[in-house]
């Protein structure tokens, strides 16, 4: 596997590409730096993503009730579903204040 890697110094921006073999599978991971370290490395990860959902299910407003159930189901690598465009329009529309709501009801031809 190819990694790139680059530095921006001021005076002295470079950048690299160097092979190096991380396996092409767990079990050759595994040989080249123990099944230990592959966990460990495997849950540090899995306890970032898992944290990132669980931060998104906070923000959302849902209950302690709810979130152990939707954690229970979590799955490695299951994106979460983002807001939907009317979703997204209701969250701002709330964020505005009484007169700008008014402008734009107006506008929308709304009462």
């Amino acid at each position: 596997m190819q990694i790139e890697t680059s530095a921006s110094a001021a005076k002295d921006a470079r950048s690299i590409t160097i092979e190096y073999d991380f396996g092409q599978n767990m079990a050759e991971s595994e040989k080249l730096f123990g099944k230990e370290l592959c966990h460990a490395k495997l849950v540090a990860m899995l306890k970032v993503d898992f944290q990132s959902a669980v931060r998104l299910w906070l923000k959302k407003g849902l209950q302690d009730k709810e979130i152990q159930q939707k954690a229970a189901e979590w799955k490695p690598g299951m994106r979460q579903p983002g807001k939907s465009k009317a979703e997204k329009l209701t969250s701002l529309f709330n964020q505005l204040s009484p007169e700008e709501k008014a402008a734009i009801k107006k506008q929308l031809g709304l009462k």
